[in-house]
């Protein structure tokens, strides 16, 4: 039952573009590493772009993105991807 309803998610979850102000950024996840870990894009841990459509009111909507690099290039491929065309992106 639990696939089921994950699956379910999922497929919702992908239709759905974030519009309005979108506010976008990188977060690294991931416990830490023996012997230290760097912060940041220097670190070994998971990379993730988390984009947030945001109103006057609060957050409507966030999305996370796992991702293999955060460089420019990733970001204004997935801003293409999952962002409504002709919306307002703070970085």
């Amino acid at each position: 039952m639990l696939q089921k309803i994950r699956r379910a998610m999922r497929e919702r979850d992908a239709k759905y573009k974030p519009a309005g102000i979108v506010e976008m950024d990188d977060a690294f996840f991931g416990g830490p590493k023996e012997g230290g870990d760097k912060r940041g894009r220097g670190s070994s841990k998971t990379a993730v772009i988390v984009k947030v459509s945001t109103n006057g009111e609060g957050i409507g909507y966030a999305k996370m993105t796992v991702v293999d690099h955060v460089d420019s290039a990733t970001i204004v491929g997935l801003e293409k991807e999952d962002v409504k065309q002709n919306q307002t992106i703070n970085d």
